[in-house]
Parts: structure tokens; sequence; C-alpha cells
């Protein structure tokens, strides 16, 4: 089973058939749309009516949910699942944790039950303090997670060049490390990967300009 983390940043343009063409070759571009089961986009920027534009957006038969953006993220935020229909993956439960920034699905595959949650965080610390901490309140009981998204931190400094602005520190470290705890899950690289292979190498990263700066802010975290 494959599982593709995504921030599409931005599929709400007025044009949505232009839209929709634009993600495909992007998503079919290096062929591992081929291969991938489980799709996990952020930042789609699509409100609720708008959705419904975009059900044929991944070629194929695909189950997909939408955590539509919503209030003042209507420009920058919603998060998608969507499982590929001939992966044999089971859905159990599914639904919206945070409005346009958490969703998750209960799945089964091959007689193992998981839970997949695909998060957007803000982009603010304290924000993100309160957000670790109704995630903890709202997430379903799984004995195991996949947890990916946009984080909008790192968690080390191996993760960060330049400025270290987005590392986690104080009230959100204990928040983010309590929410971690809980559900039992590493992020994936430094559970595959050596831990001196810098992880930028490998990660697709905006450069801040005015910051000098890249961060991997976009991570998949399992359980062991």
């Amino acid at each position: 089973m494959r599982i593709c983390s995504w921030n599409v940043q931005g599929l709400g343009g007025s044009q949505h058939q232009l839209e929709k063409r634009r993600f495909r070759r992007e998503w079919e571009a290096d062929g591992l749309c081929k291969t991938i089961d489980i799709l996990l986009l952020q930042e789609h920027h699509l409100g609720r009516e708008r959705t419904e534009l975009f059900k044929d957006l991944l070629p194929g038969d695909w189950y997909t949910w939408w955590a539509p953006a919503h209030g003042v993220l209507e420009r920058r935020g919603g998060v998608c699942i969507s499982v590929r229909k001939s992966a044999d993956i089971t859905t159990l439960d599914h639904g919206i944790l945070i409005e346009g920034r958490a969703m998750f699905c209960y799945l089964e595959w091959r007689n193992v039950k998981f839970g997949v949650l695909n998060v957007y965080a803000p982009n603010i610390s304290n924000e993100r303090t309160s957000f670790w901490r109704l995630l903890a309140n709202k997430i379903p009981s799984v004995d195991n997670w996949i947890v990916a998204g946009d984080f909008n931190m790192t968690e080390r400094v191996e993760d960060c060049l330049g400025a270290h602005s987005n590392l986690l520190h104080g009230e959100e470290l204990r928040a983010w490390g309590f929410l971690t705890s809980m559900l039992g899950i590493r992020d994936s690289w430094y559970s595959t990967m050596a831990v001196e292979v810098n992880s930028l190498r490998f990660s697709r990263f905006g450069w801040k300009e005015s910051e000098g700066c890249h961060s991997r802010l976009d991570r998949i975290y399992v359980s062991p």
C-alpha cells in the first residue's frame, strides 16, 4: 500500500476545468499516480459548493471525501482524502474533525485496521498549539495511525535550513508531544532512513526569500 500527501496550494480558481487539467498534469507527470492507493490533499481552497465540481478530479475509480475550505479559510484551507477502489481497502468510518483543517478515515487492509488523519495546520504557533490540543480531544480511539499533511512547523533542526522560526518550542512542543504520544506515531522519514541523511535533499519545499530558509513542513507519521 502506498500513500501520498500533497499540498496542492489551491484548486479554487474561477476556471474549474482548467484547475482540473493542471492538477491532472502534475498528478500524472512522473507515473507515480498509478502506484498510489491513498491520496491526501491539503489547501485545495474549495468551498462546499465547489467540491461538487471536483468529484471527478482523479482519473479512475476512487472513494473521495472532502473537508471543504471553511470561513476565513475559504481562500487557503480545505483537505481531502481519496482511496483507490481497486486497492482492496475497506472504509469503516470517516469524518471531519476540524472544519477546513483536519479529517480522518478508519480503514482496513489485509486484516489490519488503521486510521488515516489528514491535517493542514495553522501558520501561527499559538494557533497550532490550540489545534493540536483540539485534535487530541476529537480524534477517535484507534490502535494504529497514519498522520500526514502540511504541519507548518518542524520538529528537528535537521529539517530546517536557515532561520528556524517554525521550529517547535514552548507550549506547542508540549501540545504536539502529547498528541504524538497519545497516537503512538513517529516521523516516517526517521523510521525508514538513516538519521544522518539530510531530509531536505528529498523534500519538495518552498523558498522564503525574505527569510532565506527551507523547511520540511510536509511529513507523514506512522505507528511503529
